[in-house]
């Protein structure tokens, strides 16, 4: 820089939970990483823009697929 000094930057952002698109929940980008839907990776899906990452249609794709039978996603689905 021209005076001298560095300038201090600022930490980077990591997004701790992002919306699904399917389920309408906050969830970890690690379970976003594990759905059938979203195919970026970590990086990418810390960064938040579902387009770069989800391929879920909302009113065709089914929001669960019947596995496991019991889970956390039928109180929701």
């Amino acid at each position: 820089m021209k005076d001298g000094q560095e300038r201090e930057r600022a930490p980077a952002v990591r997004v701790v939970r992002i919306k699904c698109r399917r389920i309408g929940e906050h969830v970890d980008p690690e379970e976003h990483e594990r759905c059938p839907y979203c195919f970026g990776r970590l990086a990418e899906i810390e960064q938040g823009q579902h387009e770069a990452f989800c391929e879920y249609r909302p009113g065709v794709d089914p929001v669960r697929f019947g596995f496991p039978p019991g889970g956390d996603r039928d109180l929701h689905g």
